[in-house]
């Protein structure tokens, strides 16, 4: 990235002189090279886009050239129901200003902060024989190797033959057996570098899994105590005050999150470990995140034959007490922005079902029972109350900025979240707190799903080629 991005600049700049020496009054040379600078900016933002689509969805920085300065407004904007980005580049050359737009693809996942199935404002109560399922976050089975391969050892480069590649992320890191590798390409076959040495020929048998690590270690650094920092390439979905652990080779080392950096390059956590910090974590070591049955900010009360799996904590530090918060902590930003971003529907035009992992915001309570269906995300601004789902069950992430409800034949696989009534504690009555209700099944009636919160995160348009879409000069 940083070659191309450099080349776009020296190719700009060289043509950034040639503009000057242009026949031309000083007004007419003006506004060529301030159009010259405006154009070099969309261009080199594309470029970065190119290998990290997520640049647009922070503050763009201004972009500089001889001297001069290109400004960039950024829009959100909606053709035939799908979010695009309109962003336009503004430079001023002389007293000549000159403005260029580029209309880009929509792509900026929510980071999904969700430390357990079931993570609640209002105090929870799972009765009858109803069950919450969370689980410990590693790795996640993306796809298998096709017909036996051998690897041989002392190579820098492997390629391994494995069903639908392209599933498989440029740059993220994998384990294959025993042995973790960096994703180089995913055309036809995966390139893959191994992190460390292969001292002898590794032979894989067809079928093996690919595994994805989900939050590889990129380096430790800042060790002090029982603190240390680790770099990740991502930190969606981790929570600060979060258990993980890691594994070298016998020993298991525990902490908690203390801190996230998500603004960093790269991301970072800070760790509070349970003992001293590990002295070495080799790059793409797995970061084992604890994903929690159910998390409270007040009391949980499990009653009967109700079971919640991977622990509970109630009065928990992992549930802020604001609720605004706590929907930032999921969305990673502030209602307002999002409810510009995802105009919302009525209760009346909701049916339950939802498509294709898209996300659907509904303005107020809704007072009829649901039975869910589908994949996505389900954002209520009121209250709900879950009755089934399909026979199926639902994959997704629901929110409910008000009281929520779980009962009959409901399965939900992926995470559910609620923030309940803003005032908690002068409360009172059963839309105070939060209840998960019925009679045992196959699965349980919220079960953490790893792939599932993978696959929301992927963020929508998710498989659709970034390039620029329409570009003009104002």
């Amino acid at each position: 990235m940083v070659l191309m991005v450099v080349f776009v600049s020296l190719l700009a700049a060289t043509s950034y002189m040639a503009l000057g020496a242009l026949k031309g009054n000083a007004s007419e040379r003006a506004v060529f090279q301030a159009f010259l600078i405006a154009e070099s900016a969309l261009d080199t933002l594309e470029a970065q886009a190119k290998q990290d689509r997520s640049i647009l969805c922070r503050a763009l920085t201004n972009y500089s050239l001889a001297g001069h300065t290109a400004t960039f407004t950024k829009e959100v904007i909606q053709e035939s129901g799908t979010r695009r980005f309109r962003i336009t580049a503004t430079a001023t050359v002389g007293g000549a200003t000159a403005r260029v737009q580029g209309v880009y693809p929509y792509h900026c996942p929510f980071p999904l902060g969700a430390p357990a199935a079931l993570t609640s404002r209002p105090r929870i109560e799972v009765s009858g024989n109803a069950e919450i399922n969370g689980q410990n976050v590693s790795t996640l089975n993306l796809t298998r190797t096709q017909g036996a391969q051998t690897l041989l050892n002392g190579l820098t480069s492997y390629s391994l033959s494995v069903e639908n590649p392209s599933q498989v992320p440029i740059g993220s890191y994998v384990r294959v057996g025993a042995h973790i590798f960096k994703v180089a390409g995913n055309q036809n076959t995966l390139t893959l570098l191994p992190t460390s040495p292969i001292s002898s020929p590794l032979s894989i048998a067809s079928g093996t899994n690919v595994e994805l690590i989900l939050y590889p270690v990129l380096q430790q650094s800042g060790i002090s105590g029982t603190y240390s920092t680790i770099a990740l390439p991502t930190t969606e979905g981790l929570v600060v005050n979060q258990t993980i652990s890691v594994t070298i080779g016998n020993q298991t080392y525990t902490g908690q999150i203390a801190e996230i950096n998500a603004g960093s390059n790269p991301k970072t956590i800070r760790i509070s470990w349970q003992t001293s910090p590990p002295s070495n974590l080799p790059e793409g070591t797995p970061l084992s995140v604890t994903v929690l049955g159910a998390a409270s900010n007040l009391t949980i009360s499990v009653q009967g034959n109700a079971q919640i799996t991977n622990g509970y904590q109630q009065n928990s530090s992992l549930v802020p007490s604001n609720p605004d918060d706590l929907f930032y902590m999921v969305f990673g930003m502030d209602k307002t922005t999002f409810r510009a971003l995802y105009p919302g529907i009525s209760p009346g035009q909701f049916n339950g079902n939802l498509r294709n992992w898209e996300t659907i915001v509904v303005n107020q309570s809704i007072t009829s029972n649901v039975v869910l269906c589908g994949s996505g995300i389900l954002v209520v601004f009121g209250e709900l109350k879950v009755n089934g789902t399909c026979d199926s069950g639902f994959e997704g992430l629901v929110y409910v900025a008000g009281d929520y409800d779980q009962q009959g034949n409901a399965q939900i696989r992926g995470a559910v979240v609620v923030e309940g009534v803003a005032d908690l504690q002068g409360c009172n009555g059963e839309d105070c707190w939060t209840n998960i209700a019925g009679t045992g099944q196959r699965q349980g009636k919220i079960t953490f799903d790893p792939w599932v919160m993978y696959r929301l995160r992927s963020g929508e348009q998710a498989s659709e080629t970034f390039q620029r879409l329409r570009w003009r000069r104002l």
